[in-house]
């Protein structure tokens, strides 16, 4: 190993010396007027790892207005919370809303109806379910030693059915008895505990299997649906609590703010109050143009059917509803201010398609603006077989096109299964980045412990961010560990599903001028996920680690960055403009190469005289921009890839991909 150099050594002392200052300190009241300096929020999902966020957003809106907020699954919930005390406080001019996030972590930890956490009363399964739900529930007791009899007391008590399982053993057991040999009877007894222990775990397994299968099938591939009533003594279910919890944060019960146009005062928070709509024309340019919004939400969910990602509320725009199927899912409200608001066609093939729409009972979703926040949230967190996916319509236009005997159909209504976002992007780091930042976009990311850095009683050190513009460029590792074939088995396809779900995040924390600005949140394996039990003091742990990273961005990138720091705002944007400066030259040469190698009968300039499709508006003044390229590309050339030597590592691309 290199020892490592003064200067590094120094730096990381500082460091470590600033962390633990920030872990003892205590956090800063959120001024009521929004501040002038600004920043970004991206937030992955993982379940109840959730918790680690209100803190975090509490401390970032003491120092920056919040602009845009996005994040995926548990990561959409807090930021469409932070969305929501942000809008009173630019509204309202009251910043009460980012004090109650302040208290979630104590909500969330407290004890409701005895002895369930307030975290995992949220989670009601539904009635059909609940003794699936039990079961999850019974293997996730945090004690192992107890957790086997927990599980067998659940199968025994739900399904009893599994004890006739048992029956072949007690009877091999009782015929032995009768038996005058006594190795006979000893061989029985054996032979019958074996098989009753054998018969009881295959009958369980398949009633269990067979269960499963039944009920989230016709669950919407999912124990908790979401929405109806609580149980006594409990929170609402999660659907509805995220839609009371928004209204709570945006409005504090002032239902006579002033609200978008045709809204009633008790309507749901919408993407138009987020953005500030004023008049109904403002909706379709808002949707187009995010800079125009005043604050920009936009959440990550999967659709199923299409197998790709959808980038909410505007990918949600051509999107159709059956009320009925929506029932278990939103609240009658919801449902009732989704109807009202159902998006109106403006040209004559909407007008078709809704007319088709109409024959199956279905309404369309109203415009991106007019959609309710915790419509989009629900959407974009229906963790896979915990919570259900919801079912919209869209038209599969497929039909429409000519088959073999030229034959033409109508566009076809097609359900379409909506699930949890972090299948297809579960940390959205790219969502608000421009060319060069015009203000910070901070990450938050939730990781494992490295073994080499394991977890600590100090919170301060179970989170990790660069100190250099050269730290975060190593590569993560993750390989089995000595165990039997079933744990590597296990690891092998833990590791399948992780490295699709994750590959493109991943390498994206790695680019420069990203991974300086994000923040890893180490959680232990008893910590976050899907450990719906967690203890208060696991909770109050996660928040204040959130807090923690939260304030030292902050201070990172602030007016006044502590002496120490080397990632600080100046540096973050002279390194995103020198990669990008780099990445512009590198593409001008190859498009003029490209121009200049064409094959083909016809050049490229002849394309700009005479183009076979989508011509330029000015074709003339288009032209004279080509020509202006073509003489910058030159003039660069000349310096022999400047811009590009000893650019920011590892290098990036700059190409042509979907917005998604």
């Amino acid at each position: 190993m290199e020892p490592v150099a003064a200067s590094d050594h120094d730096l990381a002392e500082k460091e470590l010396a600033y962390r633990l200052r920030v872990g003892a300190s205590q956090p800063i009241p959120v001024p009521d007027t929004p501040p002038q300096r600004h920043c970004d929020v991206i937030m992955k999902g993982g379940i109840t790892s959730g918790v680690v966020y209100p803190m975090a957003g509490v401390e970032l809106a003491a120092r920056y207005t919040l602009k845009s907020i996005g994040g995926t699954s548990a990561g959409a919930i807090a930021a469409g919370l932070f969305a929501a005390a942000e809008y009173r406080r630019s509204v309202g001019g009251s910043a009460k809303g980012f004090e109650d996030l302040r208290e979630y972590p104590n909500k969330f930890g407290a004890k409701v109806a005895g002895r369930t956490s307030f975290l995992q009363a949220l989670f009601l399964p539904a009635p059909g379910s609940r003794r699936l739900f039990r079961l999850l529930i019974a293997f996730l007791e945090k004690k192992k030693w107890l957790r086997p009899l927990r599980v067998l007391w659940v199968v025994i008590s739900r399904y009893p059915l599994s004890l006739l399982g048992v029956a072949v053993g007690a009877l091999l057991v009782i015929l032995g008895n009768g038996s005058s040999n006594a190795w006979l009877r000893d061989a029985a007894v054996v032979l019958g505990v074996l098989a009753a222990a054998v018969g009881f775990i295959v009958t369980a397994a398949a009633l269990v299997i067979r269960d499963a299968i039944r009920k989230l099938s016709m669950q919407k591939f999912g124990l908790c649906p979401g929405s109806g009533p609580p149980r006594p003594g409990h929170p609402k279910p999660l659907s509805d609590w995220i839609e009371e919890s928004l209204d709570e944060i945006a409005f504090g019960g002032n239902r006579a703010a002033v609200r978008p146009p045709a809204y009633a005062p008790g309507d749901p928070l919408t993407f138009a109050d987020l953005w500030r709509i004023q008049q109904a024309a403002q909706r379709e340019e808002f949707a187009r143009e995010a800079r125009l919004r005043a604050i920009n939400l936009e959440v990550m969910t999967t659709n199923l059917t299409q197998g790709r990602p959808y980038r909410l509320p505007v990918d949600a725009n051509h999107l159709y509803f059956d009320p009925a199927e929506l029932e278990d899912i939103f609240s009658p409200r919801l449902l009732d201010f989704l109807k009202r608001h159902a998006r109106v066609p403006r040209f004559e093939r909407g007008r078709r398609l809704h007319a088709i729409a109409e024959a199956k009972d279905l309404i369309p979703l109203p415009e991106p603006a007019d959609l309710p926040v915790a419509v989009a949230i629900r959407l974009s967190l229906s963790f896979p077989l915990l919570i259900s996916a919801v079912p919209l319509w869209g038209f599969d236009f497929t039909s429409e096109s000519p088959d073999r005997e030229g034959r033409r159909d109508e566009p076809t209504p097609t359900r379409c299964w909506f699930t949890d976002g972090g299948i297809t992007s579960n940390f959205p780091i790219h969502f608000f980045d421009g060319p060069i930042p015009r203000w910070p976009t901070f990450g938050f990311n939730l990781t494992p412990f490295h073994e080499r850095f394991p977890h600590t009683e100090e919170d301060a050190l179970n989170i990790w961010l660069p100190n250099t513009n050269g730290d975060g460029l190593s590569e993560t590792w993750s390989s089995p560990k000595e165990q039997g074939a079933l744990g590597r088995l296990s690891w092998f396809l833990s590791g399948v599903v992780a490295t699709m779900q994750n590959w493109r995040d991943n390498l994206q924390l790695k680019v420069p001028g990203f991974r300086d600005r994000v923040a890893q949140i180490h959680l232990q394996a008893n910590e976050g996920g899907l450990n719906l039990t967690m203890e208060e003091t696991s909770i109050k742990a996660l928040s204040k680690r959130g807090r923690i990273a939260a304030q030292i961005l902050a201070e990172r990138f602030g007016n006044q960055p502590p002496e120490h720091t080397v990632l600080t705002w100046n540096n973050h944007a002279w390194v995103r403009l020198r990669t990008t400066m780099s990445l512009l030259e590198n593409h001008l040469a190859r498009i003029e190469a490209a121009k200049a190698q064409k094959e083909g009968a016809t050049s490229y300039g002849e394309l700009v005289a005479d183009p076979p499709s989508y011509p330029f508006t000015d074709r003339t003044n288009a032209a004279a921009m080509l020509a202006e390229l073509a003489e910058l590309s030159e003039s660069w050339a000349g310096f022999g890839s400047l811009l590009g030597r000893d650019a920011p590592r590892p290098p990036s691309d700059l190409r042509v991909v979907p917005k998604v």
